[in-house]
């Protein structure tokens, strides 16, 4: 599975080699596709609702071209791209088993994939949150920039996600790239405080003009 984050590190060769490789709101084309960083093969892809909208509107009928799964997050999102194709389907989610709160893009992903039993799992360029970029061209044209405090307070809980994620990668059940292991090995507190300091500036600029709040989150 490899994740949306811009990445220096040559792992592109060690991608293409698994039987399957993942990814997300792939449109067509190069794009997510460095064969140096991110490897030329895309078999599924994981699709949000935006992106399956946009694909809905701009996409021509060779929509999912060379994919052999294109999956959505969102039933929402499926619907809106039959328009273009009959290809896909919807992803499991597991919503219904949270506390007020629901799994990111990945983490979905991740759950799905398990789904059908593989040997072995490996997440490639992703750190939980930490990066607010992403690899020219994942982002839909015309997107506003994201505040990922607003995404962490409203929709996905970052204490759930990584605790979710350490037990699977703890268990053995999923590897990941140095980066990941990193933060894995980190535990908790450390990344919590890394996501301060990555996204809680944009937290306290918001929180700035309303009377009686802290200056941090």
């Amino acid at each position: 599975m490899v994740g949306p984050v811009a990445s220096s590190v040559e792992a592109g060769p060690e991608i293409d080699g698994f039987n399957l490789v993942a990814k997300f709101n792939y449109r067509g084309g190069e794009q997510g596709c460095d064969p140096l960083t991110q490897g030329r093969r895309i078999d599924i892809s994981y699709y949000n609702i935006d992106q399956a909208k946009y694909i809905a509107q701009h996409s021509d009928a060779g929509f999912p071209a060379n994919l052999r799964f294109p999956v959505f997050i969102k039933a929402k999102g499926f619907r809106a791209v039959k328009k273009v194709t009959s290809e896909g389907r919807i992803v499991r989610n597991a919503q219904w088993l949270l506390l007020d709160s629901e799994f990111h893009a990945g983490t979905n992903a991740l759950v799905d994939l398990f789904r059908f039993e593989p040997k072995k799992v490996k997440v490639f360029n992703s750190d939980l949150m930490l990066t607010a970029g992403r690899y020219q061209g994942y982002w839909r044209p015309g997107t506003k920039p994201v505040n990922y405090c607003f995404s962490f307070s409203k929709t996905h809980d970052p204490f759930m996600q990584f605790n979710y994620l350490k037990r699977l990668w703890a268990s053995g059940l999923i590897e990941g790239d140095a980066r990941f292991g990193a933060i894995m090995e980190n535990g908790l507190e450390a990344y919590v405080k890394d996501l301060q300091r990555a996204h809680g500036e944009s937290g306290r600029q918001v929180l700035a003009g309303n009377e009686g709040l802290p200056g941090a989150l």
